[in-house]
């Protein structure tokens, strides 16, 4: 599989997965946790994610 690079703010990206868990779980669920991945490896490992249910990345 071919893979893109993109540079989005912690604002874009929790909008992209607020609007990916108003689908349904077993379609999106990977991709909420490979973006959450990525997300808490560049911000730091002492950053904790934001509410579980949006699914969103703290930020400072």
């Amino acid at each position: 599989m071919e893979t893109i690079k993109l540079q989005l703010s912690v604002d874009e990206i929790n909008i992209i997965l607020e609007a990916l868990g108003k689908e349904p779980f077993t379609r999106v669920y990977a991709l909420i946790g490979k973006i959450q991945e990525q997300a808490q490896r560049q911000i730091g490992q002492n950053e904790q994610p934001g509410p579980a249910a949006a699914g969103g990345i703290d930020h400072e």
